[in-house]
């Protein structure tokens, strides 16, 4: 159950432009920025699925995105002060590196469950061709008369067609 009391306290700190944090006085600021890249993870993966974007670099731009704005918005917002040589009072590399790789995987899970959601008819056609080239020769090897069972070993040796496609002559 989430408890107002805390929350408002820490959403006002979390919001107090210049306001200088460190480790003694908000020592929740990693939590926020955790919290922070998942919402950018979630609202950037359904952004991506639900306009049917492709493309090699959108998952390093993700990994960009989750991982560099929210210590742009500690530095640059709340002014965070990481140099500061008491390390009681430094965040070390927990502002950059809190829940970044769970923020990653979140964003490439809605990715991928919305954009396949958007392309139904492309995975009925990737499951009929995955069908046809998988099943339809194992249905010879299974429907074949010839199986020898061996009880004694507890071995089934089946005889045909395995199943496998021919190897094709390569240049190399």
């Amino acid at each position: 159950m989430i408890s107002w009391k805390k929350v408002i306290p820490v959403l006002k700190k979390a919001t107090a432009v210049n306001s200088q944090p460190n480790n003694e006085t908000f020592p929740e600021l990693p939590t926020v920025l955790l919290w922070a890249r998942f919402v950018i993870a979630i609202a950037y993966g359904t952004l991506l699925g639900w306009y049917n974007v492709r493309s090699p670099t959108l998952p390093l731009q993700g990994l960009n995105l989750i991982t560099f704005l929210p210590v742009l918005y500690a530095k640059l917002y709340l002014g965070v002060n990481d140099k500061e040589r008491d390390e009681a009072k430094s965040y070390g590399m927990s502002l950059v590196f809190s829940g970044t790789l769970n923020a990653v995987a979140a964003f490439l899970l809605v990715w991928i469950c919305f954009y396949t959601a958007a392309n139904s008819e492309s995975e009925g056609q990737l499951i009929e061709l995955l069908l046809k080239t998988y099943v339809a020769p194992h249905d010879s090897v299974v429907n074949n008369d010839s199986i020898d069972v061996d009880n004694s070993n507890e071995q089934i040796q089946l005889e045909g067609e395995a199943g496998v496609p021919p190897e094709q002559e390569s240049e190399f």
